[in-house]
């Protein structure tokens, strides 16, 4: 679903990425793992389509994210820090996502309603994102990932600002995803959190990838 080959980023004269070459397959849950300035956030970002590389090429559901924008409407993605519109409600930012990802009214009410409940966001969702907390800013956020359902879901450190329910709410999300034969990336620093459920992980530093192994590596890591 995901293929990444060869992939260089560079900014000025510092590599971000080095010659990245890895494919991720249908069903499965990838955790990316490194050192700070390791590449992750520069990985999702060319993954999405934010970025282009400077060498190689990713492909995307069989396209290029950079120059095919409209297969973003079938990607879930959560860089690092918030995303989202300030004037909107928590409502109205999933509203939004939604029906940009095709959803009729009748299932975006519906999945929107399920996705509030999901990260106890319905009691604050019509209040306007900027007037709410950083965690529940981050719960909007990730909630926005999973409507529609989409193919490809990139999380950028997702467990950042999210309490333990909520953590169990993703996993739960995460395995459903899965199961509808779904392919994830989580970039993240929590090694507990990625062991519970990801599949696989690749293990950046320094802008090379090291490795693709088990979650039981973590432990080495």
């Amino acid at each position: 679903m995901v293929s990444v080959d060869g992939v260089t980023k560079r900014f000025g004269t510092l590599t971000a990425l080095e010659d990245i070459t890895v494919a991720l397959e249908a069903g499965k849950t990838y955790g990316l793992f490194g050192e700070n300035g390791a590449g992750k956030t520069t990985l999702v970002k060319v993954l999405s389509g934010t970025l282009s590389p400077d060498a190689g090429s990713v492909r995307v559901l069989g396209t290029d994210p950079a120059k095919q924008w409209r297969i973003r409407r079938r990607m879930g993605i959560v860089e690092d820090g918030d995303a989202y519109f300030p004037e909107l409600t928590a409502r109205e930012h999933l509203w939004w996502v939604g029906r940009l990802r095709g959803l009729d009214d009748a299932r975006c009410e519906e999945q929107m309603d399920t996705l509030l409940h999901t990260f106890r966001v319905r009691d604050r969702a019509d209040d306007l994102i900027c007037s709410l907390s950083h965690g529940m800013r981050r719960k909007v956020c990730v909630a926005s990932a999973f409507i529609g359902r989409p193919d490809i879901i990139l999380l950028d450190e997702p467990t950042t600002g999210l309490d333990v329910d909520s953590l169990d709410s993703l996993g739960n999300l995460l395995a459903s995803h899965r199961g509808r034969g779904g392919v994830a990336l989580l970039a993240s620093h929590n090694r507990a959190f990625l062991g519970g459920v990801c599949s696989e992980v690749i293990f950046l530093s320094k802008g090379r990838m090291t490795g693709l192994g088990s979650v039981e590596d973590l432990c080495d890591r």
